[in-house]
């Protein structure tokens, strides 16, 4: 699986009887998504961070490949019985400026090898530099909202400069909403807390690449439903974008919560394959790495 400057399917919907129903976006559509994102990524850098190492190619092949994955296995998780209305889904990410100036990461690095014990996803092989995990997945946000899935974006917004940065401006960009905070959120904080009463109560928080305050850090789902208090629904599902978070015990310590995604996963895949003949291609390799790197617990 490997990025195609194609028209695609998407996982749209989930229907009243478990249906789930796909929708095609123009290859030109895409294009319009990502073109002003990487302009405004460039002007940022021109303007605001000249020490921001990116590559507009390698962005785009990175995001427009491996975001309508984690985007379609998100929509698959709609419940039959809210088929007559979109998604509502908070993102909460994490981005620091001063410390992620390089966005690039040498495809054959030790760490990349290190996240995929099975091997490099075939999307990568032949090319030399993807974006590194914890920034690609902070661009899950636009696809959601700008590519024509059923479900109402809303992202986190820290009050810090540097935790804004480059990706708040490109959110900015495409006028996603956003909720305030009262510091960036990291796993473990117990003075983290939304600093506005939400509008909707959120069917699904996604966490990106959120790390924990300390290595020892062990905290469950009850801590989450604290701290996002009148924000949550009792049947809120959290999902954890990380490749090495399903390893870490004590991570979501209480795993008896967690969800078996497998068939939203799958799901996510066959659409691919609805339009991409060559998705069979390392299908296992990039299978496995996306099983690993989204998990899904009741709240």
């Amino acid at each position: 699986m490997k990025f195609k400057n194609e028209s695609e399917f998407i996982v749209q919907s989930v229907a009243e009887d478990g249906v789930v129903n796909s929708v095609m976006i123009h290859h030109e559509t895409k294009n319009e998504i990502i073109s002003p994102a990487l302009g405004t990524l460039k002007s940022w850098k021109a303007n605001n961070s000249p020490g921001l190492i990116i590559d507009s190619s390698v962005i785009k092949h990175t995001v427009l490949t491996r975001s309508p994955i984690t985007c379609n296995t998100i929509q698959g998780l709609q419940k039959p019985s809210n088929h007559d209305r979109p998604l509502e889904v908070l993102f909460v990410g994490y981005y620091d400026e001063g410390r992620q100036l390089n966005w690039l990461m040498d495809n054959h690095s030790e760490t990349n090898m290190v996240y995929n014990t099975d091997g490099i996803p075939y999307d990568s092989r032949e090319i030399p530099q993807i974006v590194k995990y914890e920034i690609a997945s902070q661009f899950h946000p636009v696809i959601a909202d700008q590519y024509p899935y059923n479900m109402n974006v809303t992202v986190v917004e820290p009050p810090e400069s540097r935790h804004q940065g480059a990706i708040h401006n490109v959110y900015d960009r495409f006028n996603i909403k956003k909720i305030s905070c009262n510091k960036q959120f990291k796993f473990g904080s117990t003075s983290w807390e939304l600093t506005e009463t939400p509008t909707e109560q959120f069917d699904v928080v996604v966490f990106l690449y959120v790390p924990k305050k300390y290595d020892d850090t062990t905290f469950d789902t009850i801590y989450i439903a604290d701290r996002l208090g009148s924000a949550i629904r009792p049947d809120t599902i959290l999902v954890d974008v990380d490749i090495q978070g399903e390893d870490d015990e004590l991570r979501f310590s209480n795993r008896e919560n967690k969800l078996d995604i497998s068939p939203q996963v799958i799901k996510a895949f066959s659409t691919r394959a609805e339009w991409d003949a060559d998705v069979n291609t390392g299908r296992s390799t990039h299978f496995k790495w996306v099983s690993k790197g989204i998990s899904a617990y009741q709240i």
